[in-house]
């Protein structure tokens, strides 16, 4: 669901085109982004999914109370090595001890963009 909005914006280097089907995501996301944030320990998932928000023209609209919980949440999950990985990803591949690094400083960097 997440790479769906990601892609039609090009991971937000442009405006995400009016579509029926986009729509239908947002109003996904608003419904699944607490229900992620308080059962699901994929930081990961809950950094795209706030991102997609953000990037939504609509995606604040009703939202901010959850997108600044969710915010919060994010950086309350930073490791004290200043990342965002899961336990034991660096003992994997590069991509999965990155990655979740990746999606929190990105979806942070984007509602640093939106607010100013």
């Amino acid at each position: 669901m997440t790479h769906v909005v990601l892609a039609a914006c090009a991971y937000g280097r442009c405006p995400l085109p009016r579509s029926t089907l986009l729509s239908r995501l947002r109003d996904t996301l608003v419904v699944e982004l607490p229900i992620v944030r308080q059962t699901s320990r994929d930081t990961d998932l809950l950094a795209e999914m706030l991102q997609c928000l953000l990037l939504h023209p609509r995606g604040e609209r009703g939202a901010l109370a959850e997108l600044e919980a969710t915010r919060r949440a994010l950086l309350e999950r930073q490791r004290e090595d200043g990342s965002w990985r899961r336990r034991g990803d660096a003992t994997h591949s590069v991509y999965r001890a990155m990655h979740g690094t990746w999606a929190v400083t990105t979806a942070l960097a984007t509602w640093l963009s939106r607010a100013r």
